[in-house]
């Protein structure tokens, strides 16, 4: 060890090393004048180290004795003999006389105890022939004892209403320690437990604070209704939209309350989408959403279908330039057909946008009628027609006829004011005839016109229908043909290249399926009748070749 202490009669001696670099370690000092018996005691290094508290500083109060724990160390470890002969206490500067200091393995253990205050707490180790004297310091604070605490409530609120929450700003804390000192403490509404506004009556509030409780007394009473409160809500919800698609937002247009008062008024209030609950349109099925207003509340249902189209209400329409007449068309939506009219954006033919001048757009579901004077400037032939909507469109085929030649003179007869115009069709049964036939008169637009046709028998199989219109159209014939038979039209005139309806002047024609079960159509029978010439022409041919032969 490099520790030592050089000591004559009257106490240590100055030294001062060398060489502290060197490995062998060498000091000089000089003795006192007067003393020629001096002598140099080498002694180890020793320090006091507190386990209590944070080391250096501690708090307590009052109500125990503190006890103050410390080791005497050399270096790193504690000294194990008890050297508490050697050890002096002093509390703020003054010696402690006779300490109340005890020691077991390794480890002294001071009893300290003192009146609310801070305390500077010194143990000094005088030292001996082995170790060096040292000293430690420890900062140790007594506080005084809680013993109570009282409540002034009498600036406090202590009537209610139910329904109020509760008011803690006029409750004065005070807590009181043995040392007979006290201290103000601001009372928050965790503090206090039994209030419930919920019911009228008396109520005893407990304030508590540290383990010490106090109490005090309230009463709530029922809050009166004010002028006019609202007692009761009606929903109205029959001019509201009920329908609805996938991914859209509520609706509440239409959406309204009847509200009830306490003085007996009633008025009507609007719905706004913040007092509905319960809408979600991201899965079909049906909602019941609730409207609240005021704490009171009502339902309705709505119902979440999957995505509209739109569609016309007859796919293919027919119109005959000269006729002057609109071409009428209705479109509908699958689903909401109510918001059909109010999405419509344009109508178009052949990709082309047709002025809105051009054509009348009623509600309806959708209504468009086509003037004239545009479809006069359409060529015969096939057109393409489509109304665009904010979220779809719907096609419709057009089919444009020439101007009709002017009607045979014949055909026109007098049958009274007003029914000018005859319409008469033929329909001739081939391979057999019947008693009835089903079939049905179309305006241009599509719709049905009433069956009032005269019947005229021409023979066993062939007959004659007429009947009289007010003004000319071009109306047409669609046969639903019987068991066993296919139809088949041959029109005449402007008609004559449409073979999917009979026009005015037309024959439908009756016919019996093939046995062999196919399809009646026109390509049937000719390969029939091919087949039956090739026939004949192989059987020609044998012939003459067997007259050759026998030649």
């Amino acid at each position: 060890r490099d520790n030592f202490l050089l000591m004559d009669k009257s106490g240590p001696v100055s030294i001062l090393p060398l060489d502290q670099g060197s490995p062998v370690k060498a000091w000089s000092f000089t003795m006192p004048a007067s003393d020629v018996s001096a002598t140099a005691r080498f002694t180890r290094a020793a320090e006091i180290v507190f386990s209590s508290g944070d080391g250096s500083s501690d708090t307590c109060d009052t109500a125990s004795a503190y006890e103050l724990r410390f080791a005497l160390k050399d270096i790193s470890s504690a000294i194990g003999t008890d050297y508490r002969a050697k050890i002096r206490c002093e509390v703020n500067g003054s010696p402690v006389v006779s300490p109340d200091l005890r020691f077991a393995d390794g480890e002294y253990v001071w009893t300290v105890t003192g009146a609310p205050s801070a305390y500077a707490l010194t143990v000094i180790f005088d030292g001996d022939d082995v170790y060096a004297p040292c000293r430690g310091e420890f900062s140790l604070t007594v506080t005084p004892v809680l013993t109570g605490i009282s409540l002034d409530s009498q600036s406090a609120k202590k009537e209610y209403f139910t329904g109020e929450g509760l008011d803690v700003s006029g409750l004065v804390l005070k807590e009181k320690y043995d040392d007979n000192s006290t201290k103000m403490i601001t009372v928050t509404p965790d503090m206090v437990s039994g209030f419930d506004s919920s019911r009228p009556g008396r109520q005893k509030l407990t304030v508590t604070c540290k383990g010490f409780t106090a109490t005090y007394e309230i009463e709530v009473r029922e809050k009166p209704d004010p002028a006019g409160a609202v007692t009761g809500i009606r929903l109205n919800s029959d001019s509201t939209r009920k329908v609805y698609t996938l991914g859209e937002t509520l609706d509440v247009n239409g959406l309204t309350l009847t509200v009830s008062r306490s003085d007996g008024s009633m008025e009507t209030v609007s719905v706004t989408p913040a007092m509905v609950s319960g809408f979600d349109s991201s899965r079909t099925g049906k909602l019941t959403l609730t409207v609240t207003h005021e704490g009171f509340t009502d339902t309705f249902e709505v119902e979440i279908r999957a995505e509209a189209v739109y569609q016309a209400a007859v796919r293919s329409v027919t119109w005959q330039k000269g006729s002057e007449e609109d071409l009428n068309m209705t479109f509908n939506r699958t689903e909401n057909d109510e918001v059909t009219f109010e999405r419509f954006l344009f109508l178009e033919a052949d990709g082309i946008v047709i002025p809105a001048g051009l054509y009348d757009a009623l509600p309806g579901s959708l209504r468009l009628s086509v003037k004239p004077e545009y479809l006069e400037t359409l060529s015969p032939g096939e057109h393409m027609l489509l109304a665009a909507f904010t979220d779809g469109d719907a096609q419709v085929r057009l089919t444009v006829h020439a101007k009709a030649p002017a009607p045979d003179p014949a055909f026109i007869q007098d049958r009274g004011s007003g029914y000018d115009f005859r319409f008469a069709f033929t329909v001739v049964w081939q391979g057999g005839r019947e008693d009835g036939i089903e079939w049905d008169l179309y305006r241009p637009d599509g719709s049905a016109v009433p069956k009032k046709f005269n019947k005229k028998i021409v023979s066993e199989n062939e007959w004659r229908y007429e009947a009289w219109f007010p003004s000319g159209a071009d109306y047409y014939i669609v046969e639903r043909p019987l068991n066993g038979y296919a139809v088949r039209y041959e029109n005449v005139g402007a008609h004559a290249d449409v073979t999917d309806r009979c026009h005015n002047g037309g024959t439908i024609i009756n016919y019996r399926v093939p046995r062999t079960g196919d399809d009646a159509a026109p390509a049937v029978w000719y390969g029939c009748a091919l087949a039956g010439l090739a026939l004949l022409f192989l059987t020609i041919h044998a012939g003459k070749r067997k007259k050759d032969r026998d030649r």
